[in-house]
């Protein structure tokens, strides 16, 4: 069993770059590398789709403009040098209010991929 000793580091670097390039309406399409071919797996709101390419498919949609703000990002390594990943923050799409959103990485270093695993949740806020 080896650990990450890195994985924070790791944690903030890839959910920086990532997002960075979500939110860049002409860069986004290059969001699929982070993904593996065949094996990465994505739930949002509870659809899955596994594939980079049907993963792509899910994140481009119809947005034009796309702007996240991370308030969390906790981490912790996982068996055999990966890593576990939360993050949570505020969605701001196109001309819409903005939502809270939680998303959960599980990262697993293959070659130039890094995505295993995402989930992906808007999360309403209400009133008491």
């Amino acid at each position: 069993m080896s650990l990450n000793l890195q994985y924070e580091n790791m944690a903030k670097s890839f959910v920086q770059k990532f997002y960075a390039l979500l939110d860049d309406p002409e860069n986004r399409i290059r969001v699929a590398h982070f993904y593996k071919a065949k094996e990465s797996l994505m739930t949002v709101e509870g659809l899955q789709s596994q594939r980079a390419s049907k993963i792509l498919e899910t994140i481009q949609l119809s947005f034009k403009k796309i702007q996240h703000v991370i308030t969390v990002v906790d981490a912790q390594p996982t068996i055999n040098g990966g890593d576990l990943i939360c993050v949570m923050g505020r969605l701001k799409i196109d001309d819409d209010p903005p939502f809270a959103f939680s998303q959960v990485f599980v990262l697993k270093a293959d070659g130039n991929s890094l995505v295993a695993n995402k989930i992906f949740h808007l999360s309403e806020l209400k009133s008491p």
